[in-house]
């Protein structure tokens, strides 16, 4: 009755949920963070790891149900529902037309219309690739690109900056290239900006609270400006089509510019208001000069700007 407690210890993370056998108090489900789903038969002396959830990527749980001890339903965060009949040996997905998921970025092939990476709220990094999707990549899906020039080259990523590359053409994405940056990875924004060279593939940018700069595809780093935003994290960051030396980049609340490529110290750029925060950095296909950024918030009037001056 509470009077005293027995603490069933076994590591399933962060958000657990538990079901217990409505006849048999024996028979115990726990779900936790990062798809974790133990079982005891025994009360708690002792647990098994049923599967590393179903779900796909997902990387959390929000409902567990079970009416009996082999048939029950775990829902995941925003977009799916499996069901089990065989006490969490193998799960159906039951959420197939559920349109309800939470985009984050999109990086679509220019050498191959049938490929396209995105990168979900969640429900992690999916690949669409010959007419069907696959889950690519775990956790929360960030920013992702396809190399314009080869597509088994693609990029995914998961929050504050951890940029995976695949070389397979999403098959597997082995290779953790933030952590190859000096010093670790550093920690960036929660969807943390990075941008391919339209004129030279192997190189990329990405934004943290400056920008680093790789020449071949991420296996080596080196810094590409002076610290930008100390306070906050950088959140936009774009590269001229037609001029690889003009890049801009953004936090909430204040904008840069290089003319070289970063070769020296970026320039501030006066924005329009900072009483609101820039989401996005858009640079016209053949003038570096031509820039468009855009505002989140509520107020009328205050969406897209665009300059035609750097």
């Amino acid at each position: 009755g509470g009077v005293n407690w027995i603490q069933m210890n076994h590591p399933v993370g962060t958000k657990p949920l538990i079901a217990v056998h409505i006849v048999d108090s024996n028979v115990i489900y726990i779900v936790g963070y990062f798809r974790t789903i133990i079982k005891t038969t025994t009360g708690g002396n002792s647990w098994v790891v049923i599967q590393n959830g179903p779900g796909g990527q997902g990387n959390s749980y929000n409902g567990l149900y079970f009416i009996n001890k082999d048939t029950g339903w775990v829902s995941g965060a925003l977009a799916y529902i499996y069901k089990t009949t065989n006490g969490g040996t193998s799960w159906t997905d039951l959420s197939n037309g559920l349109v309800i998921s939470q985009l984050y970025r999109i990086g679509v092939s220019q050498t191959n219309v049938n490929t396209v990476l995105t990168g979900l709220q969640d429900n992690g990094s999916k690949l669409y690739n010959t007419g069907f999707w696959s889950d690519v990549k775990g956790g929360d899906g960030m920013e992702c690109i396809v190399d314009h020039t080869n597509s088994n080259y693609m990029y995914a990523t998961y929050v504050r900056g951890q940029i995976s590359r695949s070389s397979n053409g999403g098959a597997s994405f082995p290779t953790d290239i933030s952590a190859l940056i000096p010093g670790g990875q550093p920690i960036g924004a929660w969807v943390t900006p990075y941008v391919i060279d339209r004129n030279s593939s192997t190189n990329l940018f990405a934004g943290f609270d400056r920008i680093w700069k790789t020449t071949n595809r991420g296996d080596s780093w080196s810094s590409a400006s002076q610290v930008l935003s100390s306070s906050d994290k950088l959140r936009s960051l774009a590269i001229a089509p037609s001029n690889s030396n003009v890049l801009y980049t953004a936090d909430r609340t204040n904008m840069w510019q290089t003319t070289n490529g970063g070769s020296t110290n970026w320039t501030a750029i006066t924005i329009p208001t900072t009483s609101l925060y820039i989401t996005y950095i858009a640079i016209k296909e053949d003038d570096p000069n031509t820039v468009w950024i855009t505002y989140g918030g509520y107020s009328d009037g205050i969406k897209v700007y665009e300059s035609t001056n750097g």
